[in-house]
This record gives structure tokens, C-alpha cells and sequence, in this order.
């Protein structure tokens, strides 16, 4: 089980740049200021934009941005309907937790994510959301399915020709950084036109710092 993280729910703001006097540095430095030994912000914010530049990276929020600011966890913020998604069969769960099991393969005893919900002309788009900045990875064509189910090893190692980097790369890499959580977005997206037809609450992700030492 995840160590249980007091800080608040993320704002986040589109103000961040990735370039600095024409230097590429995803601004590292910007979430070092919400810990210690600053003062902890109230609602830390993070930047509302792809971490890592590509063709078909940027997402538009399904929440209003006011004066640049996105909140997707005030009470209906959301533009589009709710998307269900359970975990392992729940729906009441309070994250998902990423310990050994996303690194166990064979057998892949890792947490599964179903999403629920019949979009036959839309494809399912996972946005992952970091300190960092957030990175896409589109999933597959919805189809006929009405549950659409994935493991969190199998979501780590997605990999498309859209996305640059695969979600487990991007969570690595945060955690680097020293974040202890993150958050998933599930979106259905219509084929023609690019349309957000429904999307999931923002699902977090959380993990022990020892978790990320054992690693490296």
C-alpha cells in the first residue's frame, strides 16, 4: 500500500514553459518550490502542458480554464460526461497503487483498470498528469466492447507513434524527481472529428518512495 500523501489535490496552470532562452528543460526546478523547506502550498500547481513536445501531444482540459488555471477536481468541473472505470472489479477505490507487481511481467498480477462504457466510432486515450507536465497514450479503438480492460503493466508499456515516451518512462522519470504520486485520465474520443465524447475522473496513482529506491 501506498504511503498515504497529505498534500492536496493539484491545480493546474497553462503558464509553464518547456523552453528556456531556447533551451529544452520541461522547467525543471518548478515543483522543488512546493516542498520543503517551502511552505507548502495550499493547492500545489502544476504545468498544463506535454511534457515531452510531439506532433499530436497537447490535450485540450475538459474543464474550464480560469485565468489560465484548470481545476479538474472541483465539485462538476467536468465539460463531458463521467466515464466509469473501476479497478480490479471495485469502484471504490482510492488509488491505484504502484508497487512490484508494475514490474512483474510474467505473470502480470499487476492492478487492472476496466473502463466502462460503449463508444463503437471513438478510441480510448489515456493522459497521464505529473509534476512535470502530462504525457498521452492513446490505447486502442473502443469498438463494440461495453468493458475495456488493461493492466497496469500493460498501461506502463503502451507506446504509440502520437505519445513520445510511455507512461512508465514518465512515471519513472517524476519519480526521480521525487514525486509520490500522479494522475490518470481515461477519455473516449471520437475517430472523426477528435470530439472528447466522455472521460473518467482524474484517478491517482501513488507510490512509496521505497518502491523507487529498490528500483535503482
Amino acid at each position: 500500500m501506498a504511503d498515504e500523501d497529505p498534500r492536496p489535490e493539484p491545480v493546474f496552470h497553462d503558464g509553464f514553459p518547456a523552453f528556456h532562452r531556447g533551451a529544452y528543460c520541461l522547467s525543471y526546478g518548478i515543483v522543488d518550490r512546493l516542498r520543503e523547506p517551502f511552505p507548502t502550498s495550499p493547492r500545489p500547481v502544476w504545468p498544463w502542458r506535454p511534457l515531452f513536445t510531439g506532433e499530436h501531444n497537447d490535450r485540450e482540459p475538459i474543464t474550464p480554464r480560469r485565468d489560465g488555471f484548470v481545476r479538474p477536481f472541483d465539485e462538476h468541473a467536468s465539460l463531458v460526461p463521467t466515464l466509469p472505470v473501476t479497478v480490479d472489479g471495485r469502484a471504490d477505490f482510492e488509488a491505484i497503487p504502484v508497487d512490484d507487481r508494475a514490474l512483474s511481467i510474467d505473470p502480470d498480477t499487476s492492478p487492472r483498470i476496466q473502463v466502462h462504457g460503449h463508444f463503437p466510432d471513438a478510441y480510448l486515450d489515456f493522459v497521464l498528469y505529473t509534476e512535470l507536465g502530462y504525457e498521452p497514450a492513446p490505447w486502442r479503438a473502443a469498438g463494440e466492447a461495453e468493458v475495456h480492460e488493461i493492466s497496469l503493466v500493460e498501461l506502463g508499456r503502451l507506446q504509440s507513434d502520437m505519445a513520445v515516451a510511455t507512461p512508465g518512462a514518465v512515471l519513472q522519470q517524476t519519480a526521480d524527481f521525487g514525486a509520490t504520486r500522479a494522475y490518470l485520465e481515461v477519455r473516449a474520443v471520437r475517430i472523426a472529428d477528435g470530439k472528447v465524447l466522455a472521460a473518467s475522473p482524474l484517478l491517482l496513482l501513488a507510490w512509496e518512495r521505497e518502491f523507487v529506491d529498490r528500483m535503482f
